[in-house]
């Protein structure tokens, strides 16, 4: 998804408030970015462990322990999960869901008109090159262009021996 909803008021919660003094203000941002990685890899509110370091906060993992401390986040298997994530969300979440449900329709229908006609199915259709302006700049608003997100830390080998260094909690 390309959004999240967010409360005009978010940043008052007490809760919020209490998690940020104690971290130095480290808490609103982890998140605040987990909030957004949860709407681009629509997870329904799951923020993977090994997701947080990629999410480019100092001692994410400690940060995360205080927000549920604060109880904005609940401990969930191999993360946490966003405690009013079904009452923000629950729209976003249904969305995600039909589109799922709609892509995994497409999916089957062109494997069965392909099994019907004998031949491999076409691939998915690609964007039209004939509209680019230019040629060495890809469309801004292209859905080809996909911005870098915390979905891609599992491809990434980073060095995270330094990343607990001079953060105190």
């Amino acid at each position: 998804m390309d959004y999240v909803k967010l409360g005009t008021r978010y940043y008052r919660d007490s809760a919020l408030l209490a998690a940020n003094k104690r971290t130095g203000g480290q808490a609103e941002l982890l998140f605040l970015r987990a909030l957004a990685q949860c709407g681009a890899d629509e997870t329904e509110g799951h923020i993977p462990e090994d997701a947080v370091p990629f999410l480019g906060v100092k001692n994410g993992v400690k940060v995360a322990q205080v927000l549920v401390e604060e109880g904005l986040w609940r401990k969930n298997g191999d993360g946490w999960y966003v405690r009013s994530w079904d009452k923000w969300q629950s729209d976003h979440d249904i969305l995600a869901r039909r589109r799922k449900a709609e892509r995994e329709r497409k999916r089957a229908q062109r494997a069965r008109d392909a099994e019907q006609n004998d031949q491999p199915p076409d691939p998915p259709p690609s964007r039209d090159s004939s509209r680019d302006t230019s040629r060495d700049c890809p469309d801004p608003l292209s859905r080809d262009v996909t911005p870098p997100n915390a979905r891609d830390y599992r491809n990434i080998t980073r060095d995270t021996t330094n990343l607990d260094q001079n953060v105190a909690l």
